[in-house]
């Protein structure tokens, strides 16, 4: 087999062995969550039995588990969503954890080829959970006031939602970088439109 064959093949096994999933399993409702923060107990909930039954089937069987936080790029994401709806019943100090799509393919893809200069062999994870994230929590009022000052977006945006006692999940995964070796390209929501929000896959 060519090159290309052996690593599409590769590619197969690999997404055989891996499993996308959501922070909405960790048990954290604010403050400090990491890729061993505790997570919800079985019957908590229909939608988190549904996530961490799939992810211990895949665990089981050697599987890898990522879960992921919210995802964006330019012309999609929770930013895009409030600007259609511009009046959002939320409180503007709520934090949101971001990772760009971008990243979170890298993230999956440095989990599916191992650690050995992209050759599977002996580099293969197996059995273990990865957090993608860009380390960087960030409230829903900053996240749009960076959205404007990008320069790339028209509109407005207004939170009407009451003030609460907690801001929610503040989301990081050093873990999973020492393991792999990661850092994400773009470091933080505001940082990716500070730089004009662009997209590289474009």
């Amino acid at each position: 087999k060519n090159g290309t064959e052996r690593n599409e093949g590769k590619r197969r096994k690999s997404e055989r062995a891996s499993r996308r999933t959501r922070t909405a399993v960790y048990d954290v409702e604010t403050g400090p969550c990491n890729e061993e923060s505790k997570v919800k107990a079985m019957g908590d909930s229909e939608r988190t039995d549904r996530l961490l039954a799939c992810e211990n089937a895949v665990l089981e069987k050697g599987g890898n588990v990522v879960r992921l936080v919210g995802l964006y790029h330019s012309k999609r994401g929770a930013h895009m969503y409030f600007l259609k709806i511009q009046t959002v019943p939320r409180w503007g100090e709520s934090c949101i954890n971001l990772i760009h799509y971008e990243d979170a393919a890298d993230l999956c893809y440095k989990i599916l080829v191992g650690e050995e200069d992209g050759e599977a062999a002996a580099g293969y994870h197996r059995g273990q959970i990865f957090l993608g994230c860009d380390n960087n929590p960030v409230s829903f009022q900053k996240m749009m006031d960076a959205t404007f000052l990008s320069g790339e977006y028209k509109g407005h945006c207004k939170f009407t939602g009451e003030a609460q006692e907690f801001v929610g999940k503040l989301a990081t995964n050093n873990l999973t970088r020492e393991r792999l070796s990661w850092e994400p390209k773009f470091e933080s929501y505001e940082a990716f439109m500070s730089q004009g929000a662009k997209d590289t896959f474009v």
